[in-house]
């Protein structure tokens, strides 16, 4: 009886380990197929569109048609940008990114190809149909910053020309003059002072920006940068050219200028602790006058926020003599890539096929309202009606090609070691807790530490 009772003791034993050891192999190999088949065999495509309900419209479009064609092979996720980066970022150095993903293109997309984990796309792009939308003439131009040792590494899909949207009901309204680019008319910085003046005047926020998006406030460095030291003078510096330091004088002086406007009240009392939404909100409801910000947003703004808001557009101003009112902000962006380790490739290069059939490319410019690469003003090989644009990104696509000197936003242009510290040093501007100086000398010695690990000078093409 006892020996019997022990059998049944040790066979229960024996059972419960048994089932122990086939749940771990179970969910050992649920893992490995995840990881080889993504989503259930699905390719995951990641956007940084979570909240841009017009370029998440031209998703769902493009989605449906390629279902239609191939099968229900793909599955999105949007991101906000911070997320984005940082998810896409963990996902590259776990050996497992998303087979079809976003890039603003610039050196953070040099990284993952020298990582080894970027699909080059340069005998795709030179297929038939790609040629006769972005023809080899003008590719020199347009895909620069994605491009190296001749090879590309990115589909390209829009221009982003960052300049300063203003409420012309307001401006009317408070009796502030909108210098005119038509006209070729372009704000000093004093008439643009007395221009935020006016508006704290009469009780409206002059400006709405997202501080918690430290790359919103970059822009007002680059631009104050551009602005007084001359179209090259940050490129000069990351590069390490003899006789330029992050500690020279342009530098300093943007952010002295910084710290006026935000003394001044430009901005809403909570612009560190809002993000995004709020200041699209802001500037979309008539609750502020300017917003300095991308042409990816007027379609938004103009469709899921505000369509009778009454948007103009106006040059950022000049400083000084070395100040160059044609110089802007400007990046090739919205570039798909194909992860190195995607297992179906051709099911992923279809993908990009599709998204150059010229239907396709309309409801981009419908949906989402960015300036398309491909359009003909721009360089690319397609017609694209103008009334398919808001009036405002026509305007903008006239500025972009009268422009005498075109600028990356910095955080893609940089390393990802100097983009980091110098969204960090943007932070620390704005909310006061370094000063310009401290900015300063904080990106030199970034940018000295990274030319001694040989991360700079960059290089393209």
């Amino acid at each position: 009886m006892e020996m019997k009772r022990y059998l049944k003791k040790d066979v229960r034993g024996v059972s419960k380990i048994t089932a122990v050891i086939f749940i771990v192999v179970i969910v050992l190999v649920g893992l490995a197929v995840y990881k080889t088949l993504g989503t259930g065999g699905r390719m995951r495509w990641w956007t940084v569109h979570s909240g841009a309900w017009g370029h998440t419209g031209w998703h769902d479009y493009t989605l449906e048609e390629y279902k239609t064609l191939y099968g229900d092979l793909i599955e999105r996720t949007d991101y906000d940008n911070p997320n984005f980066k940082s998810s896409l970022f963990n996902a590259m150095l776990a050996g497992d990114p998303p087979e079809i993903w976003h890039s603003w293109g610039g050196m953070v997309l040099k990284n993952y190809v020298d990582m080894g984990m970027v699909e080059d796309l340069t005998d795709l792009m030179n297929e038939n149909w790609a040629v006769s939308i972005l023809p080899l003439e003008n590719r020199d131009d347009l895909l620069w910053n994605s491009t190296w040792g001749g090879r590309h590494y990115g589909f390209p899909y829009s221009v982003g020309v960052i300049q300063l949207y203003v409420n012309k009901d307001l401006f009317d309204q408070y009796g502030v003059e909108i210098p005119s680019v038509e006209n070729d008319e372009t704000w000093t910085w004093e008439q643009f002072i007395d221009a935020i003046q006016t508006f704290k005047n009469n009780g409206i926020t002059p400006i709405t920006v997202a501080g918690t998006e430290e790359w919103q406030l970059s822009f007002w460095y680059a631009y104050l940068v551009d602005r007084i030291g001359g179209p090259e003078y940050f490129k000069r510096t990351l590069n390490r050219q003899s006789g330029y330091s992050f500690e020279d004088d342009p530098f300093v002086q943007a952010g002295e200028k910084v710290r006026e406007l935000v003394d001044l009240g430009a901005f809403q009392s909570t612009f560190m602790a809002d993000g995004y939404d709020k200041a699209i909100t802001m500037f979309a409801n008539g609750e502020a006058a300017m917003y300095l910000q991308g042409s990816w947003e007027i379609k938004t703004i103009k469709t899921y926020y505000n369509p009778n808001l009454n948007v103009n557009v106006v040059r950022f101003p000049i400083i000084g003599e070395n100040s160059d009112p044609h110089s802007i902000l400007v990046n090739v962006q919205d570039y798909f890539c194909i992860s190195s380790t995607t297992k179906e490739k051709e099911d992923a290069f279809n993908f990009i096929r599709l998204l150059g059939r010229e239907d396709v490319v309309e409801k981009f410019v419908e949906k989402a309202g960015d300036i398309c690469v491909f359009d003909s003003r721009v360089g690319g090989g397609v017609e694209i009606p103008s009334t398919l644009y808001e009036p405002v990104i026509n305007k903008q696509i006239t500025e972009l090609n009268n422009a005498t000197h075109t600028q990356m936003p910095w955080d893609q242009y940089s390393p990802q070691q100097f983009a980091q510290k110098h969204l960090e040093c943007m932070k620390r501007l704005f909310d006061g807790t370094w000063t310009p100086q401290k900015v300063a000398q904080e990106q030199e010695l970034t940018a000295q530490s990274l030319q001694a690990s040989g991360y700079l000078p960059v290089s393209y093409g």
